[in-house]
């Protein structure tokens, strides 16, 4: 099982969350309801399980634990919510992950190639150094 959210998934937490804060007016979440909001959009229920992991993380959703079972249970913050999907949600979220990812390998590219640009510059700097000398002689030969 992958450990990290796709792009298609976190779209569809956002929408699962604004759905649900459209339909239900509740505070209290119950354990089928959410995640029935995220069947909807075609996601598989092993992957419900770890979605409904990272919501608690982010402390949208707690958790109760009934004898060793977890469910879900009260404390399905509203406002963190409203916030968190006003800042992006979980989309967002998904786009700075990969945004990260992204100037990780740039930056490792960059460092490949440092040594060839380090040699460049070397010889670029040398080859200055000759020609400022050689203009410097052209220029004393010229003085009476």
């Amino acid at each position: 099982m992958e450990l990290e959210l796709t792009e298609k998934e976190c779209l569809s937490i956002d929408n699962a969350l604004k759905k649900y804060l459209d339909l239900f007016h509740e505070e209290i979440i119950y354990q089928n309801r959410f995640p029935f909001l995220l069947k909807e959009s075609g996601i598989n229920e092993n992957r419900i399980n770890f979605i409904l992991t990272e919501l608690a993380i982010l402390n949208l959703v707690s958790f109760k634990n009934n004898r060793g079972d977890k469910t879900l249970s009260h404390n399905f913050n509203r406002n963190e919510i409203h916030s968190f999907l006003k800042n992006g949600g979980m989309t967002n979220k998904w786009l700075e992950i990969e945004s990260k990812r992204t100037d990780l390998k740039l930056s490792k590219e960059t460092l490949k190639e440092f040594p060839r640009t380090k040699w460049f510059a070397r010889i670029g700097a040398f080859i200055g150094i000759v020609l400022a000398l050689k203009e410097l002689i052209e220029w004393k030969m010229k003085l009476p």
